[in-house]
């Protein structure tokens, strides 16, 4: 299995070779379809557009894979860092959280899914100073089925995926989104995004410098376009859009 390389410091780990590493070996995709020889880097590509960070690691948190937001996150010292293992050239890198204990949780859970089969969980990763930083995802890295007709893929023994989402963003998705996605107004999207982020009704017509009559107008509006029944119904729709 091939490993990120160590780089100077600002240097991306690349993923190019991960195909094997992941467990998509061979010339056809899961549905027996042939792969075009570019596939590992549209595959690579597909992982740096994911706004939340990626990992995948051994059980000895040696990275095999990282994308572009992991990378930055890293680079920022947001609860953990990238380093070498080692001194040698070519080392592979492991991820180091900033507190000890930290490291010993990850290690742990890290370990029982990469050796001990086991199904995961969630950590919280610190800054120094003992902030909360990243909320760490780990689950058993998914292998995909060889061909057409065979049943769910398994899991790839050694391995583990964490997902990273960076605390410090924002807790509401993007107005944009909602705008395409609902039909929202562009007054209305912000409202959205400020009731997503725990605003009262009256907060948010203070903020905007509207009458409350007006803001459950528009309130009114934004659950009749997104379906939801209610505002705790549209805080849990727009929690799950976050980072999109």
């Amino acid at each position: 299995m091939s490993h990120a390389r160590v780089m100077p410091p600002g240097t991306p780990i690349r993923h190019a070779s991960a195909r094997g590493s992941l467990g998509f070996a061979g010339t056809e995709g899961p549905a027996g379809v042939p792969l075009p020889h570019d596939a590992p880097a549209c595959w690579s590509a597909a992982l740096d557009a994911i706004t939340h960070g990626v990992l995948v690691v051994d059980a000895a948190l040696r990275v095999v894979v990282a994308n572009a937001a992991a990378e930055t996150m890293a680079s920022a010292g947001h609860g953990f860092r990238l380093r070498p293992h080692d001194a040698r050239i070519g080392s592979a890198c492991v991820i180091l959280p900033s507190l000890r204990r930290d490291a010993a949780a990850l290690a742990a859970l890290v370990g029982a899914v990469a050796l001990a089969g086991q199904p995961g969980g969630a950590i919280l990763l610190h800054h120094a100073d003992g902030a909360p930083a990243v909320a760490a995802l780990v689950s058993p890295l998914p292998e995909r089925p060889p061909a057409s007709g065979a049943c769910g893929g398994g899991r790839v023994p050694g391995r583990a995926l964490i997902l990273l989402h960076d605390l410090a963003l924002s807790a509401a998705p993007r107005a944009e989104l909602l705008r395409g996605l609902f039909g929202l107004t562009a007054k209305e999207a912000e409202v959205a995004r400020m009731l997503a982020g725990g605003a009262t009704k009256a907060a948010v017509a203070e903020a905007r410098g509207l009458r409350e009559t007006t803001v459950r107008t528009q309130v009114r509006a934004v659950l009749a376009k997104t379906g939801a029944a209610n505002l705790r119904d549209l805080a849990r729709m727009l929690a799950g859009l976050v980072g999109l």
